[in-house]
Order: structure tokens, then sequence, then C-alpha cells
């Protein structure tokens, strides 16, 4: 278990690292390809590809010969007691860089509309890990604590060449065949937008990834381990959400170049007013069979975990609504108003942190994390309801909890009622049991929404029209 939340807690660490290697090139990619897309001009579009892919290429290099540099201090400060795991330290800097190239393509793919191709490499990357993982487990020349990290390399390292592949033969419109724009005014001009996201960059590592990092020295590797297992499970609730983010972003930048601020209006106010009839019942379904979930995905070992995924997932839900926000105040271009929320929100979380934790222990930095959610979703609605009309309507949102409490109310019975042992196999029959839940409680909690009116025919033709104003 200590292995376990080592791997995570390196994971923590090197995403520590990521705002200086993105330097904010990632979200002004999204801005700036989008207005020459509208404008047609493909050659700034390929310079700004290259440009983004080898100058973070470049920082991670010179941040990783550093960290190799220094990992005798590295280890020394946070990883005191646990020096049979330095050898993956390498492999974690090699796979760290890997993912450099992924997160890029990944980005271009999002800004491309191509959600067919990154859930493609999305589900390959997952499956990658999944197979390297059992491979690795059956190696008699492998350790135990290096299967983890050898399955990430290798599945990145894949994933990493043949995305990068398919973007250059699917656009080589935009990546090949154009000429590069080269004029040092519109190097500047990038550098300049994405620097002013450096802050951001800097604040979401100290949200993210802090919390890891104060926990693994006050804490421990255990702590570590059953954190990172409530907050990995907890992230799974955003799976319908990632999607929503991956489309509404380059759009809302699409049509804020193309003056569209009623369209965008649309946009986000449907989404604010409606994004909690998803994400509401599977929070409140995963905290009621948060002990099951533990017990049948990771073992009884991992318990102390549940009652952190029970405050997680409640948290979640404003957590997930938090996860398309920054994105378009960066689509309408308000890096420096991005910053600004995002430093303040890492400023609450590392300084809040560092006070409960002597007390409270792992449970009080859940308690700071949920409540940083709520201050910036806040902040990132003040920001958007400056340039853009947001109509909030209340009564819908009341339906949504009364249908939510409906279901909540369905799914306490059927738990406490008929949550049997199929086959005594925890992780089969808590699949069998939670799809019983799931698929039942959703029948009441779907007629519930129909009947209320959250659900209409009128709505979800509203909806179409508004993913095709562009």
């Amino acid at each position: 278990m200590a292995d376990y939340g080592i791997f995570y807690g390196l994971f923590g660490f090197f995403a520590f690292f990521n705002f200086l290697r993105d330097w904010g090139i990632n979200d002004a990619s999204t801005y700036f390809v989008n207005k020459f897309l509208i404008e047609k001009n493909h050659s700034k579009i390929k310079t700004i590809f290259y440009f983004n892919h080898f100058f973070q290429l470049f920082l991670s290099i010179l941040i990783a010969v550093a960290l190799y540099y220094f990992n005798d201090v590295i280890f020394e400060t946070f990883y005191k007691g646990e020096l049979h795991i330095k050898p993956i330290f390498n492999l974690f800097i090699l796979l760290w860089i890997t993912d450099t190239i992924v997160a890029t393509n990944r980005k271009f793919l999002d800004i491309f509309q191509d959600q067919k191709a990154n859930t493609f490499f999305n589900l390959t990357l997952f499956s990658l890990i999944i197979t390297l993982s059992l491979i690795a487990f059956y190696s008699t020349y492998i350790n135990s604590f290096e299967i983890p990290t050898l399955a990430y390399l290798g599945a990145y390292l894949t994933i990493s060449i043949f995305s990068f592949l398919y973007l250059l033969i699917k656009y080589k419109e935009y990546f090949i065949s154009p000429s590069f724009y080269l004029d040092l005014g519109f190097f500047k001009k990038i550098s300049k937008y994405s620097t002013s996201l450096l802050i951001a960059g800097f604040s979401g590592m100290v949200f993210t990834t802090t919390d890891i990092v104060i926990i693994q020295y006050f804490e421990g590797a255990e702590s570590v381990a059953f954190y990172s297992t409530a907050v990995s499970s907890a992230i799974l609730l955003t799976v319908l959400i990632s999607p929503i983010n991956r489309v509404i972003a380059p759009l809302t930048a699409k049509l804020w170049h193309s003056r569209k601020k009623t369209a965008i209006s649309d946009i986000l106010s449907f989404a604010l007013n409606n994004f909690w009839a998803l994400i509401v019942p599977l929070a409140a379904l995963f905290a009621i069979l948060s002990d099951n979930f533990i017990l049948a995905v990771y073992g009884e070992k991992f318990m102390e975990a549940s009652i952190l995924l029970k405050y997680l997932s409640l948290g979640i839900i404003i957590y997930s609504i938090n996860t398309i926000l920054p994105a378009l105040v960066n689509s309408i271009g308000k890096p420096k108003d991005l910053s600004r929320i995002i430093l303040t929100i890492g400023l609450i979380n590392f300084i809040g942190n560092l006070l409960v934790i002597q007390f409270l222990g792992t449970l009080g930095v859940v308690f700071v994390t949920i409540f940083s959610y709520f201050v910036g979703f806040a902040l990132f609605v003040r920001v958007l309801s400056s340039e853009i009309k947001i109509r909030f309507d209340l009564m819908n949102f009341f339906k949504i909890l009364f249908s939510s409490g409906i279901f909540i109310v369905v799914a306490m019975l059927l738990v406490k009622n008929l949550y049997i042992r199929y086959l005594n196999i925890e992780m089969l029959d808590f699949i069998i049991n939670g799809g019983i839940v799931l698929m039942i409680s959703s029948i009441f909690y779907v007629v519930a929404l129909v009947a209320t009116g959250v659900i209409t025919k009128a709505k979800l033709q509203h909806l179409k029209q508004l993913l095709l104003s562009e």
C-alpha cells in the first residue's frame, strides 16, 4: 500500500512542474488557433502547432535534467526511508516528458473538435496501461513497485507517437502543406498571452498537487495512498462532464472571435442551469456506495479512503462545473482574470492545507479542497458575467434537486434491501448490485425530470441548435 501511495505521490510531485512546462501555451493555442480558423490563416495555425510542441518539449527536457541532477535532495526531503523506489524516479522523468506530447496532441484534437479520435486515443491509452501492467505483473524480471510506472511509460510513449502522426495525416492542410509564418511580432503576441497564463498555471499546480505533497510530508505514504484512492475514484464522476468541456471551450472561442456573444450566453446559461442533472445523482450514489466501491476495487486495507470518498463525491459536483468555467474564461480572452482567480484558489488551498492537516489530518485537506471549489465557482461566474449575460433558472435547479432526492431515496432503499452477495467476489458483486441500483434509481430519476419539466423535447432540440451554432 505504501508503494501505491508513493506512486501517486510521484505523480503529484511531477505534476507540480506542469505549469512551467506548459507555460500557458496550450490555453493560448485554444484562443489563437480558433481565431486563425475564422481568418482561414493556415500558416499561423501550422506555426503555433510546432511552436507549441517544440517549446514545451524543450522546457520539459530542461526541467527533467534539473530534477535528475537533484534527485538525491528530493528523496532526502520527501521520501525518507523509501529509497528502494528511487530507480523509478528516472522512469517518471521519461514519463513526464512523454506526457508533454500527449497533452499537446490532445489539446489540438479538442481545438479541431475531433472527439472521436480523442476518445479512441484515451481508451487505447487506458487499455495499454492495463495490458502492460498485466504483462509486467507476470514477469520475473520486474520489481512490483516498477510495474505501474513502466506500464504508464509504455502506454504514453505509444499514444504520443500515434496521436502526433494522426494529426499530421488528418490535418495535413494545416500542419504540412502551408509555409511557416515567421514573424517576430507573432511570437511575441503568443508569448505575451501565454506568459499571462503562467500565474494561472502556477496556481493551478498549487491547487491540484500540493495537497499530495503536503500529505506526503506530514502524514506519510500510507495517507497519500488513501487520499489518492479517494480523489481518483471521485474524479471518475467527471466522465460525463469532460466531453462537454472538450466541445464547449473551442466552440466558445470560435463564437467569441465571430462576435456571437448571444450564442455564448445561450450555451453558458444552458450548461449552468442543466449540467447538475448529470452529476448530482451520480455523486450522491457514489457517496452512498463508497464503502462497497472501495472494498470491491481496492480491498479492505483501503477502507480508510471511504470516508474521504463520501465527502469528495459531493464536492465533485462543484468541481465538475469548475473544469468547464476556466476554459470559458480563457476562450473569451481573459488570461489575466483567469490567473488571478486560480492564484486565489491556489493560495486558499495551500495555506488551508497547511493549517488544517495538523489538526484534522487528511480529512481536513478534503474539506479545504471542497471549500476551494466553491470559491472558484463564484469567482469564475463573476468574471464571465461581466462579459456575457448569464441567466440562472433557480426553479429548474430546485426541480433537479427534487428529482435527485427521489433518486437518492430509491438508491438508499435498494442498497439497504437488495444489496446481495451473488458470487462472493467483491468486484463482481459490486458491479451487479451497483448496476441494478443505478438502473432502477435512474428510471425513477428520469421520470421525475420529465414530470417536473427539466427534460423536454424543446430543450433537447435547443441543445442541438446551440452545439451547431457556430
